[in-house]
């Protein structure tokens, strides 16, 4: 009883082979979806820091589900870009876990995590508010700037780096949101 290894497949035709010329299929309503709900974060946060308006309370049902809908394309759009295994670039991959360390500082750093934001804190130190805030707002803008930086090193997965910098910044949008509006007394 002799083992014999399985006979080679037979090649396949010129015309379904892959030709070193073709170009890969684009995708123009997932790169629409990144930019939207890139736009919606920082119009939002803008409106926070700016206006004075405080987005999350304003967000009504279309709003809501545009945004649901625009996730949904954007974490489509992180799979697509997943580098393939055995390659350069993702042996590069875990460059990308810096992604999170803003909104990680902005929910240890604000009232959802470590910092007490009430009015007997106010009273022992009137600037905690102030700091709190800052620290907000402050992580929000790394979130947005931190993707460029990691675009210089992630070469082969740059696309799958700005997909997964969208989702990151609306993962901090929401928490600097929230975090921003419970550190105001009254609010």
């Amino acid at each position: 009883m002799s083992i014999s290894p399985k006979p080679l497949p037979e090649p396949l035709p010129e015309a379904l082979t892959d030709k070193p010329d073709a170009r890969a299929p684009t995708y123009r309503w997932l790169t629409v979806s990144l930019m939207l709900t890139c736009l919606l974060a920082v119009a939002g946060m803008l409106g926070q820091v700016y206006g004075g308006a405080e987005i999350i309370p304003l967000l009504d049902t279309p709003l809501r589900i545009i945004f649901v809908i625009l996730t949904i394309l954007l974490v489509l759009n992180t799979i697509r870009f997943i580098p393939r295994a055995n390659t350069p670039a993702y042996r590069r991959l875990p460059l990308v876990l810096l992604l999170a360390v803003p909104w990680l500082v902005a929910l240890a750093g604000g009232p959802l995590g470590f910092v007490e934001v009430s009015h007997v804190e106010m009273s022992r130190d009137p600037l905690l508010q102030q700091r709190v805030l800052h620290l907000q707002y402050g992580a929000f803008i790394a979130s947005a700037l931190l993707p460029f930086v990691l675009l210089i090193f992630m070469r082969g997965a740059r696309r799958f780096t700005l997909s997964l910098a969208a989702l990151n910044l609306l993962v901090c949008f929401f928490i600097v949101a929230v975090g921003s509006i419970l550190a105001q007394p009254g609010a």
